[in-house]
């Protein structure tokens, strides 16, 4: 049977309904006017990446590949009708599956605005905001998750040359199942421990460039890639 044969029948299924089915729209969604504004921004959906049955003829690769597709296209329509933050993320909800970007959009971006001062606002933020840089959050390792004290990753400072040294010192301290981060990133907030001379000064963030931002080969120093095969959110590459 056709995909054009199926639409058919639902829609003549769907029509002999013994309820008002937009109203019942209305109760799922809060309200006449959330179904309205949702179908406001589904709407802008109309380039065939966002077609929802292709994602089922894909392998990873071509999953990844769709996704970044769409994300590349979410990011014009969100610039293009100036949306909100809200409404960029509700447009992800839409995608069928979690867009390889997701993570910088609604994670790297705003740990950006919140936790960077003017001067580092002014070096990466808006450079994020236009994607001229991708980043990711790097706080679970192979150990640890949502255990913050107990991270393993070191940023040592440095004095002689005002600069902080990221190391992983186990093989447990390895970052793990970071989205965004096995392909794409070129950035990340890295949640470390920080060592001032002796003294261990608890976790906080770094901002890690992890790949050239022309060549997109990591950076000496750095040994990144993607984990592999999951059973689910193919098209994200978690690192």
């Amino acid at each position: 049977m056709s995909a054009s044969t199926n639409a058919c029948l639902l829609g003549r299924e769907r029509a002999g309904a013994s309820f008002p089915a937009r109203e019942m729209s209305f109760i799922l969604d809060g309200g006449e006017g959330m179904t309205d504004y949702k179908e406001r921004l589904r709407s802008l959906l109309t380039d065939p990446v966002f077609d929802l049955q292709a994602r089922y003829y894909l392998d990873k690769e071509g999953m990844y590949r769709r996704g970044l597709a769409q994300a590349s296209k979410i990011h014009k329509i969100v610039r293009e009708n100036n949306l909100e933050h809200l409404e960029h993320c509700f447009l992800n909800t839409l995608l069928g599956d979690i867009a390889p970007t997701n993570l910088h959009d609604h994670v790297f971006v705003p740990c950006l605005r919140s936790l960077a001062n003017d001067e580092q606002k002014e070096r990466w933020l808006k450079k994020a905001e236009n994607y001229e840089i991708i980043g990711c959050y790097a706080q679970t390792e192979l150990a640890h998750g949502s255990n913050l004290h107990c991270l393993e990753t070191t940023a040592t400072y440095i004095p002689e040359t005002d600069e902080f040294e990221i190391h992983t010192p186990t093989i447990t301290a390895t970052k793990w199942w970071i989205g965004c981060l096995g392909r794409t990133a070129t950035h990340a907030v890295v949640f470390a421990q920080l060592l001032i001379g002796e003294t261990r000064h608890g976790v906080f963030p770094f901002m890690v460039q992890v790949r050239d931002v022309n060549t997109h080969h990591p950076l000496s120093g750095v040994s990144v890639g993607d984990i592999g095969s999951k059973i689910g959110f193919h098209p994200v590459d978690n690192g």
